[in-house]
């Protein structure tokens, strides 16, 4: 009967022990709360929000860890533009070579204009020699070719 006894008590103690640890612990844990942590029941939502850049690049600098508060309008991360940069150069050069290409196509535009009246502006200085057919051959000759590249005959 002592035994029975002894071993009831042994029970009770190891109870009681078990039990005021756990309330030892619960105690000590209870009031320690980190900032911005809330203790409570129920169930958590929350929303996930995908971020995308509007151009595809290497991201150079992130700004902000997983699970940062972050507020509208704030830089999370710094795109690698060297990339960009280069394409932005490359495309300046391109235009101002199309710039000097069409100032070059300007000025032939305007020699061949220059030309196309020449022949005319020779016309009065040759009115003294009217009557020289030697003077009035090439403009014969350059009108009648005109005619048969315009007819295709010859």
């Amino acid at each position: 009967m002592i035994k029975d006894k002894r071993k009831w008590l042994a029970w009770i103690a190891g109870a009681v022990f078990l039990c005021s640890g756990t309330i030892g612990m619960w105690l000590h844990y209870a009031g320690k709360q980190e900032d911005g942590l809330v203790s409570g029941n129920g169930r958590i939502e929350a929303t996930e929000i995908d971020i995308a850049a509007k151009t595809a690049g290497r991201i150079k600098e992130i700004m902000v860890r997983e699970g940062d508060f972050v507020t509208a309008g704030q830089v999370v991360a710094m795109m690698d533009t060297e990339v960009l940069m280069a394409q932005l150069r490359e495309a300046q050069a391109h235009l101002q070579q199309m710039k000097s290409a069409a100032a070059t196509a300007r000025s032939q535009l305007h020699q061949a204009k220059r030309r196309k009246r020449l022949p005319w502006r020779l016309l009065p200085n040759a009115r003294p020699n009217l009557t020289s057919p030697k003077t009035l051959e090439p403009f014969f000759q350059a009108g009648c070719e005109r005619c048969c590249r315009a007819t295709g005959s010859r």
